[in-house]
């Protein structure tokens, strides 16, 4: 879930795996959150990743594991 205004739908991924959020706010934590799992823990679902980026910046967050939901 991301700014509705700024980053509308699902972020896809290009053909090098990368997706790009050109409107994040400059200081802000962000959470990449796992809602795939069926059974999450008690505290809920996994944070995968959590970052910040500085004005500018360009940041690599690694391979980021989600599992494809079961529709």
């Amino acid at each position: 879930m991301l700014d509705p205004i700024n980053h509308t739908g699902d972020p896809t991924p290009d053909a090098g795996g990368h997706i790009r959020l050109p409107a994040l706010i400059p200081g802000a934590s962000y959470r990449i959150i796992d809602y795939t799992e069926t059974h999450p823990g008690p505290d809920g679902p996994p944070i995968r990743k959590e970052f910040t980026v500085a004005p500018g910046q360009t940041v690599e967050l690694g391979d980021i594991l989600v599992a494809k939901p079961a529709r």
